[in-house]
């Protein structure tokens, strides 16, 4: 059985030194090879956050270039506060293996102070059953090619939108889209009792499904490795249940570009935009 521990647990950090911080991922958050990139880039933007020290400036979009998988779970991440001024600061945050010198990601997010009430959203939360109506998501299924991550026992997933290739109900050419509602089993809520954006990271960063409509039943399985993942923070998270809807709006010469809307309570709360190399396996 996966070991249970919440997200702030799993992505704590502690200080290790001037600007530096010490991260220890345990397995269960992990996917089959190794550190999952969402988790990874939330534990570096939390050490980002602790070098900035200042709740007045919430983060408002991160930039993350993965170099290479972490060879351990025990991470140190090094952080320099870029610019900081009355309204925004900057800082970067690099993670790297525990005792390796090499850099495993790098992040340079954006911290802004909120300067308005003002609100406008230009599109529509997609019209997809509620989380109840929806079935479980079959990542893992006996039926396909995937032993189900460690990282899936840490929320409730239900399929709202989209389908595997191996699934019964796949069909040539069909819109290459996912959408999954996702559900904490130890929510991530803030002492205001709103969610951790943080905790949105691992959710964006789960595209698969939206790529691998493209392919058949009958044709090698594609692996996705991310090299760049941009998250911009849009809205407070007042849900528990959180709808990712994901497209893959280009694909070729290996690569593939896919984004990200996240929604809850039928607010966009965050968008990202993801280049994965596309790698084929058996």
């Amino acid at each position: 059985m996966t070991e249970q521990v919440s997200f702030a647990e799993a992505t704590a950090v502690a200080p290790a030194g001037p600007d530096r911080w010490s991260a220890c991922i345990p397995p269960s958050w992990n996917v089959p090879v190794g550190i999952h990139g969402g988790v990874l880039m939330a534990t570096t933007l939390r050490a980002a956050r602790a070098r900035l020290d200042d709740p007045s400036l919430p983060m408002r979009t991160a930039h993350g270039s993965f170099f290479a998988r972490p060879s351990t779970n025990g991470l140190t991440i090094a952080t320099d506060q870029l610019r900081r001024g009355r309204t925004t600061a900057h800082v970067a945050a690099d993670a790297s293996a525990e005792g390796a010198d090499e850099v495993a990601l790098s992040t340079r997010s954006l911290f802004t102070r909120i300067r308005s009430d003002e609100s406008h959203l230009d599109v529509a939360q997609p019209d997809v059953p509620a989380p109840d109506a929806c079935p479980g998501d079959g990542m893992g299924d006996d039926e396909g090619p995937l032993a189900r991550p460690p990282l899936f026992a840490q929320f409730e997933v239900r399929r709202a939108f989209g389908t595997y290739p191996w699934a019964d109900d796949w069909a040539p050419r069909l819109p290459m889209r996912y959408a999954r509602w996702s559900r904490f089993a130890v929510t991530p809520a803030l002492d205001d009792g709103t969610i951790d954006p943080l905790a949105l990271l691992p959710l964006a960063d789960l595209p698969g499904p939206a790529v691998w409509t493209h392919y058949g039943p009958e044709e090698p399985f594609r692996l996705l490795v991310s090299l760049e993942l941009t998250f911009h923070v849009l809205e407070p998270v007042t849900d528990e249940w959180i709808l990712a809807d994901f497209s893959a709006r280009w694909l070729g010469q290996g690569y593939t570009l896919t984004q990200c809307d996240l929604w809850s309570g039928g607010r966009l709360v965050a968008h990202s935009i993801q280049s994965m190399l596309l790698r084929t396996v058996d």
